[in-house]
């Protein structure tokens, strides 16, 4: 039976005074992720794509990680096993959990268990130590990646815009909030003046016709219109 798998680990990062560091060698991430791709390599039925990444779904940096995807005929337990053994015994990880390290089964559902570890750089910025293959020609990775970077953009644009419309509700929750200390502002003119002061305080773009919506919403939120 064949299985599609997808590990993902977390590297480790070290404090300078970290008595671990003292007393032994820290292990290079690249190192610890070309082991990880030589012992799953051993497992690998027919392709395996494996990378290093330093940002996110939404675009943004993270904590350096890999993802490595492949297809087995081996159950899970035993690569488990071997992963847990070879690598993070031997380099004295001290916890392994979900937020460190998972290995997953799941369908392949179409191209997309291959695109995912692709997704945050045109193929031309991997480099032989932070991208891995084994299955896939030159033209296939191209394709691969190609589909994968563009959703992967996508993705960052949609949660750029979730979050502007967060920061303009948080905005709005925090101009209605300063506007109601001053209860005798009735007419659109002086809350507009007085809205005008908190956007210089704040440090805001003082866009005229912005300012003026605001004291309309406002005053519309106060029932004075």
């Amino acid at each position: 039976m064949s299985y599609y798998y997808k590990l993902r680990f977390t590297f480790p990062s070290f404090p300078d005074d970290d008595e671990l560091v003292r007393m032994r060698p820290r292990p290079k991430m690249e190192d610890t992720f070309a082991e990880l791709v030589e012992l799953i390599q051993e497992y690998t039925a027919t392709k395996m794509i494996g990378t290093i990444e330093t940002l996110d779904k939404h675009g943004q940096q993270c904590k350096a990680h890999c993802h490595i995807h492949f297809d087995s005929n081996s159950e899970k337990k035993a690569i488990a096993v071997q992963l847990n053994r070879k690598i993070f015994v031997k380099h004295k990880y001290v916890k392994i959990s979900g937020r460190v390290y998972y290995l997953k089964a799941q369908p392949e559902r179409s191209n997309r268990h291959w695109t995912y570890p692709l997704k945050t750089k045109p193929l031309n910025e991997w480099t032989s130590k932070t991208l891995v293959s084994t299955g896939f020609d030159q033209r296939e990775l191209e394709d691969l990646t190609l589909v994968g970077h563009e959703e992967w953009k996508v993705g960052c644009v949609v949660h750029e815009n979730k979050q502007a419309k967060k920061e303009d509700k948080s905005w709005a929750d925090r101009f209605t909030s300063y506007l109601e200390d001053f209860p005798d502002l009735k007419t659109h003119k002086s809350i507009f003046l007085q809205l005008y002061e908190f956007y210089k305080l704040n440090d805001r773009p003082l866009n005229r016709r912005l300012i003026k919506d605001n004291a309309y919403l406002y005053m519309a939120k106060k029932n004075y219109i």
